[in-house]
């Protein structure tokens, strides 16, 4: 079992609680900068360029299809409008004395990022915390399992004892179905165990943060 400072670690990386709060921290942080910077002074460059009318273009002939008569004269100039540009530029510049709704947004992002931030914080110990119960809690469910083996391996030995002094007339058909209900106290025991420790694994892999990638 890796020790529980790596377990920690892991978690605090893989986390999508943990991953969902750092989010919220950095969307407070940039609410916090656009607020305090509209308090600031502002300069803007402005610059615009357009084309207006057309280039003149000469008339073409006109006829009729499929007889190629002209039915206007072919001399008549050209028309149109001539092609003009216009240029533009400008600076405009902002000197806000006193924006007290700027002012009011600033300090309102900024209590929402602490509390943020604090949250975050709430939360890694949280993280922390649920990684060090669940890795005392499965250490006891492996230790109680083990005891549960071992305490059913001894009762198979009894039995398999008590039906050897019965083969010989040293014991009774009572007493070897009593070391039988024995062992199967033990079996049911064990898998009681092993569900505890199942269960204690899992708990600790959501805990990490990897239940997905190991299932």
């Amino acid at each position: 079992l890796p020790i529980s400072g790596a377990l920690t670690t892991d978690a605090l990386a893989n986390r999508p609680d943990l991953a969902q709060a750092a989010l919220q921290v950095e969307a407070g942080n940039v609410a916090l900068k656009a607020s305090r910077n509209a308090a600031l002074p502002e300069i803007d460059l402005v610059a615009n360029f357009q084309t207006r009318g057309s280039s003149e273009l000469p008339f073409t002939a006109l006829g009729t299809p499929g007889t190629g008569l002209i039915t206007a004269p072919t001399d008549l100039g050209v028309a149109g409008l001539r092609t003009s540009r216009i240029y533009q530029a400008g600076i405009q510049f902002n000197l806000p004395l006193k924006n007290h709704v700027a002012e009011a947004d600033a300090a309102r992002d900024a209590i929402q990022l602490r509390q943020s931030e604090a949250r975050n914080q709430q939360l890694a110990n949280q993280v922390r915390e649920e990684v060090e119960n669940a890795v005392i809690a499965l250490q006891s469910a492996r230790s109680a399992l083990n005891a549960s083996i071992q305490s059913r391996q001894y009762q198979e030995q009894l039995v398999d004892a008590e039906k050897d002094k019965l083969s010989v007339g040293a014991s009774t058909n009572f007493l070897v179905i009593q070391q039988e209900s024995y062992l199967a106290q033990a079996r049911s025991t064990e898998v009681a165990a092993r569900s505890v420790w199942i269960k204690a694994r899992v708990a600790l892999d959501r805990a990490v943060g990897d239940l997905l990638e190991k299932n």
